[in-house]
């Protein structure tokens, strides 16, 4: 059974949660870089219904939302990176980068408490702006949510 709810455009703050007090160890370019290949291989990868594919532990993925307006106009959209983690690997990750950590838990907190979205112990959001549906460039202020 699934349960649908409607989402509603709310007063929603949207939290500091920081910058990262360490230097990534790899350089910026060389970061790019990888991205742009990891972005590729989760491209050619995708997961759609009825896919093999396993969803494991270790695995990245960038996530879309796309609101369906059901006219022939266009709206803002939401392109959030997420990781799977199981137990012991956010066990791991915690020990190893703990500020890194602080910021998912936070992130975590805010997608519940301030837009609705319970997500999985195995989710780990890693964007600043998690899930954050602005709809209105003059009212930052102003997202999507499905808390209330």
């Amino acid at each position: 059974m699934s349960l649908i709810r409607k989402a509603r455009l709310a007063d929603v703050a949207l939290p500091e949660f920081a910058l990262p007090n360490e230097v990534p160890e790899i350089p910026v370019d060389l970061y790019a870089a990888r991205l742009e290949r990891l972005r590729e291989r989760m491209d050619v990868r995708r997961y759609a219904p009825g896919s093999t594919v396993e969803l494991r532990s270790g695995m990245a993925f960038q996530v879309d939302i796309i609101p369906a307006t059901g006219t022939p106009f266009f709206t803002t959209n939401v392109e959030d990176g997420l990781a799977l983690a199981d137990p012991s690997l956010r066990e791991a990750f915690a020990t190893a980068f703990p500020g890194a950590w602080a910021r998912i838990q936070a992130r975590r907190a805010f997608m519940r408490d301030g837009l609705g979205i319970d997500l999985h112990p195995d989710v780990l959001p890693f964007s600043n702006i998690p899930a954050y549906l602005s709809q209105f460039l003059l009212r930052p202020d102003r997202a999507m949510t499905l808390a209330g």
